[in-house]
């Protein structure tokens, strides 16, 4: 079959997936206790089809910083004003409309059908912005495609850094930016995430970090980590020898859980070197002559 064939194909199905997703998802919000859909009147369509089409689509992009957050304080004159009309299930519609289908999917794996307030803050926090080191951590990763305009690269540079408020950065700053964006093998991958938070946390804070004080936080966090395999191994190490203990008790006679001296069964007549007092297994003749085989 032709590939544009299937292509088009695909996307049919996407589309006819996303309809049948958004008509459950509705059917199931107007029995939830949205007893004012009786008031809409027969304009409604027209109304929500006209308010729709000011409304672009929503398609989260953190690196970008097209946030939710960002995004309805655009539009929000348009649900709140425009749409105060309209029912709280049709606003809620008209929102949910508006989403992207993996944004509408992850919205709808997270939450049950809400009011429209509710659903709006819902949305505000599974959509955020990138946070503000990250954002400057981003400005380091920026390459020049092959078919990418210089005029359009430094656009892209500027308005990048630009966001990220690379201005703001002192000389400290920046040495701590360039040490976490070194750490780039798959080794150091959990460290980098850790200092990456702990520079978020500051600088949402309104702390300055000195390179010292990342390089001990890194000392930090590699001692607790060698700290918690020593515990781990002395915890294997415990039972080995707890399990080397029980061995060492069992009863030459009998097998049992207990001391010698404290066995009440029959001598046992071990049949390798004709003795009593312990079974094959655990006759030293019959093991010395398996060592002197195997060597």
């Amino acid at each position: 079959m032709d590939p544009q064939v299937m292509m088009t194909m695909f996307r049919e199905m996407m589309r006819e997936k996303r309809k049948e997703m958004m008509e459950m998802f509705f059917k199931h919000l107007a029995g939830s206790g949205q007893n004012n859909a009786t008031s809409e009147v027969a304009s409604v369509p027209n109304m929500m089809a006209a308010l729709s089409n000011r409304i672009a689509k929503f398609v989260f992009d953190p690196d970008t910083d097209l946030c939710f957050t960002r995004w309805y304080a655009r539009y929000k004159e348009v649900f709140v004003e425009d749409a105060k009309q309209l029912s709280e299930s049709a606003r809620m519609r008209l929102l949910c409309e508006k989403l992207d289908s993996n944004t509408f999917e992850k919205y709808q794996r997270h939450v049950l059908p809400k009011t429209f307030e509710e659903s709006v803050e819902t949305l505000k926090q599974l959509f955020v912005k990138a946070s503000e080191f990250t954002t400057k951590y981003q400005c380091l990763k920026l390459e020049k495609s092959d078919s990418e305009e210089f005029l359009t690269y430094t656009g892209r540079v500027n308005k990048f850094c630009e966001r990220a408020k690379i201005h703001e950065l002192d000389s400290d700053g920046i040495k701590c930016l360039l040490w976490v964006f070194g750490l780039k093998s798959q080794r150091e991958a959990e460290i980098r995430q850790r200092l990456i938070a702990v520079l978020d946390r500051e600088y949402k804070e309104g702390r300055k970090v000195f390179l010292q004080e990342l390089y001990r936080e890194c000392e930090n966090f590699l001692n607790l980590k060698k700290d918690s395999e020593t515990i781990a191994g002395n915890v294997k190490t415990v039972e080995a020898a707890m399990k080397e203990e029980r061995r060492k008790r069992e009863r030459w006679n009998c097998c049992g859980d207990h001391f010698a001296q404290q066995c009440k069964s029959k001598p046992w007549f071990c049949k390798q070197c004709k003795k009593t007092g312990h079974k094959e297994m655990f006759c030293e003749l019959a093991n010395r002559r398996k060592t002197a085989g195997n060597g």
